[in-house]
């Protein structure tokens, strides 16, 4: 019976929308009981919503009614590049609000250096952890992001909008990516 209530909560953990419709603490019986993180639950629920996005296809240049949805969430026109967007939009689905300002702009989201948790791959603050943001440069600055989602020893695997897949950026998709770690200049929490 207690594994079935925890598969039920579980998957009532992963199904919320916003995670603030979640208790802190559920009893599954008189003797136990169990509390809930509620950071691992944004994670969860975040990596679901970005995941779910996988495979989403511009229509024309930085268009498309699911890309105008992300670029409209951050406030800015249909036609501009929307990997920022698509972040934003990630994030506001599920309930965080990080406090950036003009989240379409890739830098943005690494401005707060108390966010910043790795540089070039050495670790600053702690391990990342799924739904950290990633900031990549192809020349001077940030120029694109995206979530990190896990890694191995010499990538980073990542989920991305407004990328190319496999070609190079700037791309016409959401997409998981493999990225060698010394592509990606910083690794941002905005989550807690």
């Amino acid at each position: 019976m207690k594994k079935i209530i925890l598969f039920l909560l579980l998957s009532l953990l992963i199904s919320c929308k916003n995670s603030s419709d979640i208790k802190g603490t559920i009893e599954l019986s008189k003797d136990t009981t169990m509390t809930i993180d509620k950071s691992i639950d944004k994670r969860l629920l975040l990596k679901k919503m970005y995941t779910s996005q996988i495979g989403i296809r511009e229509v024309g240049s930085n268009r498309g009614k699911n890309v105008f949805r992300y670029q409209k969430s951050a406030g800015v026109k249909s036609g501009t590049a929307w990997c920022g967007s698509f972040v934003w939009f990630c994030y506001k689905e599920v309930g965080l609000t990080p406090g950036i300002k003009g989240p379409a702009r890739a830098a943005n989201w690494f401005i707060d250096k108390n966010k910043i948790i790795i540089i070039r791959g050495e670790i600053k603050k702690r391990k990342a952890q799924s739904g950290d943001v990633i900031g990549i440069s192809y020349s001077k600055g940030i120029n694109h992001v995206g979530f990190y989602d896990t890694e191995s020893d010499k990538f980073y695997l990542t989920v991305e909008g407004n990328t190319g897949g496999e070609k190079s950026d700037p791309g016409e998709g959401v997409y998981r990516l493999k990225r060698v770690k010394r592509q990606v200049l910083y690794i941002a929490n905005h989550i807690d």
